[in-house]
């Protein structure tokens, strides 16, 4: 009597993990290519850049404000005379004297005031959006700046990114 085998159709273990790779990898190459899986980036190209120019900023906002002048004293001296000649003018004795003091100094405030006010000037304020994300702000007395403006930060002082 002669036994017969008979062998099934079996796959081999290595050519059934190769069909599974080949399934897999291609269906991850599909979603690739359709844009089903999320981009992978690096931060890095953000941090070159920081690196080429830690100075360098794009301008934000550009704010013009007004700053007193300065007093020479010569608007004191004029309001004190002022308002201590206003003050002799009015009571009697004691009254009359404090009414001078109070005149010559609220005289003094009032014209000093009046010359600062009459020497005042126009300023900006820039405020700088740094490449790090930092924020710092200038004081300059020019307009030159526009908000969108790329500027280094030199010293104290801005210049145009070139």
């Amino acid at each position: 009597m002669q036994t017969i085998i008979q062998r099934k159709n079996v796959l081999y273990p290595l050519l059934v993990m190769a069909a599974v790779s080949v399934i897999v990898l291609s269906g991850l190459g599909i979603a690739a290519l359709t844009g089903l899986l999320p981009e992978a980036r690096s931060d890095s190209a953000l941090l070159s850049q920081s690196r080429v120019c830690a100075s360098c900023g794009v301008i934000e906002t550009v704010t013009p404000y007004q700053v007193k002048g300065s007093s020479s004293g010569v608007g004191a001296i004029t309001g004190g005379a002022v308002g201590g000649l206003i003050g002799n003018t009015i009571g009697a004795g004691t009254g009359h004297v404090l009414a001078i003091l109070a005149g010559a100094g609220g005289g003094a405030y009032a014209g000093n005031e009046v010359e600062k006010d009459m020497k005042k000037y126009k300023r900006y304020r820039i405020t700088v959006r740094m490449n790090d994300g930092s924020t710092r702000v200038f004081h300059t007395p020019l307009a030159s700046w526009r908000p969108g403006d790329h500027v280094r930060v030199s010293g104290d002082g801005l210049t145009a990114e070139s």
